[in-house]
């Protein structure tokens, strides 16, 4: 009996102990959920100043890029490039400014620096043409002067003649053969065929010598006669004309230069 109660207050004392330390982790179990939740009120606290630290840096980014790409560092921008000449630049740049800043008082300069630029680069270009038509016609009148080329009133059978007189205007050089070649029109400008021979083009030919100044002129009576048969044939246009000269030399005029060929 005494041993049976023995036994029993050990087993009292072990679940005695077995409390003790349950009821201690308990107690560190709640210090754990204690310090979990300060933990999860911090990791939130943290989360909202960080969130709160991302819009300070955006703003602080978009008035960063505001001064570095808006309206005033562009237009400082178009102005540099306006200041170096630069007047595709400039246009380039000042579309970009008006297509986010439009009404802008930079967009207004801008817009105003772009006309500018616009205007000399079409000054620009039609002083260039210019100076290329000035050097082609210089060039023309000094190879020859087409002082009269027409065609004649179709005849009773539909024949038409052409008419050409000419002056060699270079400085120097003789003419050997010359060649001026023509397309025949009708009264709406379209392009006529001889209704025998069915071709267009018709080259006159002249056999010189034609020496600087000399040519073929109204007194010489110098015509060719019934280049087509076509009674619808009102007037006759330039399309080339080929120089042989006596030194063996060749020249001939390119399409754009024709019309400096008749004055």
């Amino acid at each position: 009996m005494g041993q049976v109660m023995a036994e029993l207050e050990a087993t009292a004392a072990q679940l005695k102990t077995a409390k003790q330390d349950i009821d201690k982790l308990n107690s560190r179990l709640d210090d754990a959920k204690t310090e979990l939740e300060n933990t999860k009120t911090q990791l939130e606290s943290t989360k909202t100043e960080l969130e709160s630290t991302k819009t300070q840096l955006e703003d602080v980014q978009g008035k960063y890029d505001e001064l570095k790409n808006g309206p005033e560092a562009q237009l400082a921008a178009i102005r540099t490039a306006y200041d170096k000449q630069d007047w595709n630049e400039v246009i380039k740049l000042a579309n970009t400014l008006h297509s986010k800043y439009a009404g802008y008082d930079e967009d207004v300069e801008a817009q105003q620096l772009a006309a500018n630029a616009q205007k000399t680069i079409d000054d620009e270009k039609a002083k260039a043409e210019a100076e290329a038509k000035k050097t082609k016609e210089e060039k023309v009148h000094n190879i020859i002067r087409i002082t009269r080329l027409e065609c004649s009133r179709p005849n009773s059978a539909g024949g038409v003649g052409i008419y050409l007189e000419f002056i060699n205007m270079h400085p120097e050089k003789t003419i050997k053969y010359l060649e001026v070649t023509v397309v025949p029109k009708n009264a709406v400008g379209d392009t006529q065929y001889c209704d025998i021979r069915d071709y267009a083009r018709y080259t006159c030919e002249a056999t010189g010598p034609y020496a600087p100044g000399d040519g073929l002129r109204p007194d010489d009576n110098w015509w060719w006669g019934n280049a087509w048969y076509n009674s619808t044939i009102k007037y006759i246009e330039l399309t080339g004309v080929w120089v042989e000269y006596m030194d063996g030399t060749y020249t001939s005029l390119k399409s754009d230069e024709l019309e400096f060929a008749i004055w």
